[in-house]
């Protein structure tokens, strides 16, 4: 990975497009993991602070809200698979059809994985 890092991406890994959807996918998981925090602090902070175990109360809206939060994060891992494919493909190969061609693939991966976890 090193050898590949410094020989072989060194000229094309902080191209503009890449770099920016780059740290938006890396914006976006760490926005995806301080929310799971926060979600997943407050029941715990309800049952500490809670007199009795008879006291402790969830809302609803807490508990869709886990429910929303663990299903987009599948989404994640695949996305990240599909830039690291898309960025090999655009650095050892030079023709644009393959290019387009397993880009398409890589989105319709990373669609029907997503599809697949969620129904």
């Amino acid at each position: 990975v090193i050898y590949t890092i410094v020989f072989h991406l060194r000229k094309s890994w902080f191209e503009g497009v890449f770099k920016e959807a780059l740290y938006s996918l890396y914006f976006c998981i760490l926005w995806h993991d301080v929310f799971t925090v926060i979600l997943n602090a407050i029941p715990l902070w309800k049952r500490v602070t809670a007199a009795t175990p008879c006291d402790i109360y969830f809302d609803r809206w807490l508990c869709i809200l886990r429910l929303i939060i663990t299903v987009a994060y599948p989404a994640f891992p695949c996305i990240h698979a599909t830039i690291t494919v898309q960025r090999i493909v655009s650095t050892y190969s030079g023709n644009k059809m393959m290019h387009h061609l397993i880009a398409q693939a890589c989105l319709v991966f990373t669609v029907r994985k997503t599809n697949v976890y969620i129904s």
